[in-house]
C-alpha cells in the first residue's frame, strides 16, 4: 500500500505532522494513524480534511468511508 493521500498532500504543503494535526484539532498519534491506513476518521474529519485539502484528499479516499452520489 503506497502514501495515503493525506500525507502526500501533507509533503506537497511541507507541513509537519503537528501542523496538520493542530489544524484538524486531532493528536499527532491519531493522525499518524489516518496516514498509515490504521485508522479511518469519522465521516465529520473526514469532510474537515476535505475542505481543508481543497479536495485534493476526498472522503471515499478513506477506505472505510463511502459516499452515495444518488440523484
Amino acid at each position: 500500500m503506497g502514501h495515503h493521500p493525506l500525507k502526500k498532500w501533507r509533503f506537497d504543503k511541507d507541513m509537519t505532522l503537528a501542523d496538520l494535526a493542530k489544524k484538524l484539532g486531532v493528536t499527532n498519534g491519531y493522525l499518524s494513524l489516518l496516514e498509515r491506513h490504521q485508522r479511518e476518521p469519522s465521516i465529520g474529519l473526514a469532510q474537515r480534511i476535505s475542505r481543508l485539502t481543497k479536495g485534493a484528499v476526498k472522503i471515499e479516499d478513506f477506505a472505510g468511508i463511502s459516499i452515495s452520489h444518488k440523484k
